[in-house]
Order: structure tokens, then sequence, then C-alpha cells
């Protein structure tokens, strides 16, 4: 099944309980037929996810709609379920994009609830090495290819790390095992 929250079933013309086919795209497509929608407007995962979107958006475009919306839905997701990784990762983001304190609580905290976050854990890492700790934040790199070793800009991450501390070495392996 999928879920969605009201404004998704909308947009996508469904209701709670309607079937619908979700074609997988890519060199070897998978088409599952007769997956059932769950359209619940207190569904944390899909709040956090539509407000780290716009979060992306406000960032790159500056409308302050956007970033306002990002901001009620990603707090509304973390009201709506306080455990949910995804969310605490989402406000983190939020919090260090726009400056504000308890980002670095954030971030640490969407790793407490899921250490296989490999997004949580990539985004502390980031706040890590602003922070000035770049060997911690190679290691929680290392951590996250560890956990998603597919996602090559893991490996941009960590080799540009290691290049920021004078690692030349270092970063010109990570580099070539990410083209391995």
């Amino acid at each position: 099944h999928v879920h969605m929250t009201p404004a998704d079933a909308l947009r996508y013309g469904v209701r709670d309980k309607s079937a619908v086919r979700v074609r997988i795209a890519g060199d070897r497509e998978l088409v599952f037929g007769d997956v059932l929608v769950r359209v619940d407007p207190n569904f944390a995962l899909a709040h956090a996810a539509l407000g780290s979107y716009l979060l992306d958006m406000w960032y790159y475009s500056g409308a302050q709609s956007d970033r306002d919306e990002a901001e009620r839905l990603i707090r509304r997701a973390v009201a709506l379920d306080d455990g949910l990784s995804e969310a605490h990762e989402a406000l983190g983001a939020f919090l260090r994009v726009t400056q504000q304190q308890g980002a670095a609580d954030e971030l640490r905290r969407a790793v407490e609830l899921n250490p296989n976050n490999a997004s949580a854990v990539s985004r502390y890492a980031w706040h890590l090495a602003n922070a000035g700790n770049p060997r911690e934040a190679i290691g929680m790199l290392r951590r996250a290819l560890a956990i998603d070793p597919a996602l090559v800009v893991r490996y941009d991450d960590l080799a540009s790390i290691a290049a920021s501390m004078g690692l030349r070495d270092e970063a010109q392996a990570v580099v070539q095992k990410a083209f391995d």
C-alpha cells in the first residue's frame, strides 16, 4: 500500500482505499497492480517529505511562501510523530538552512532514532564538518556510505571534507572508489 495526505490524494484523484497501479521506472521497470491507497491527514512521513521538498524549493527560489509552508509541514510532522527520524532530519535541515538554534540537536536526534537513515547521518556529518569537527564528519560519512553505498553523492561529500582537511590522498581514494 501507499500512504498519502488528503492533499496528495486530491492531487492524484484518489481516495482512501482506492486501488492504483504503481510503476517503478528504470532499466528494469516494475509495475505493481492493485496497490491500496491509505489517505491519512496525520501521515507524518508525508508531511516531512513535502516540507523537505519545499525547503529545497525555498532555498533555491527564495519564495517566502515555500519557506513558511515548509516550516509548517515539518513542524507538523514532528508533532504527529516525535519518534520519526525523517521528521527530525527535516527539522534539523530547516533550522540549519534558516540559521536557527537547535539544528545539531535535531540532526543528532534523527540519527539516534534511526541509525540506518543514511540521509540523516550524512546531514549530521555536514553539520559536524561546518562546526569544525571534520574528523568526526568523515567518520559519519563513512557510516552513511556503509548504510547506502550506491549514492555517489556521499562519496563526493566525504572527498570534499577530506580535501578541506588537506587529506588529498584520502580524497582521491574516495573519488576513485565512487568510480569502481
